[in-house]
């Protein structure tokens, strides 16, 4: 097992001055690596960003929608009988709704 004195010893081993000695071919590697890295941060977050925002512009469109109805002069139970009529887009609904097919 290593000490913290050790382990101290060796993150001072590890300086900055160590990067200078680096041939061509291990900075081109480096770089791909933190490119590589980057970008797949970026691609999830991205994608994260557009599931978020997708579910909630489907909760406002179903928010205006039970609001237009509810002005129509619509009952909740009229407006539960739509709601519950259209088709899930989200796919674990869609999965649900077709598993439950099937059972009955």
């Amino acid at each position: 097992m290593q000490t913290p004195h050790t382990i101290f010893v060796l993150a001072q081993s590890a300086s900055p001055a160590d990067y200078s000695r680096l041939d061509a071919d291990q900075w081109f590697a480096l770089i791909v690596v933190i490119v590589g890295c980057a970008t797949g941060a970026i691609i999830s977050l991205a994608a994260i960003f557009a599931g978020v925002t997708t579910k909630l512009h489907r909760r406002a469109s179903e928010v205006e929608l039970k609001r237009d109805m509810l002005d129509r002069g619509m009952t909740a139970a009229e407006i539960a009988e739509v709601i519950e009529a259209t088709p899930p887009t989200d796919f674990l609904d869609r999965y649900a709704q077709r598993h439950r097919k099937s059972v009955d």
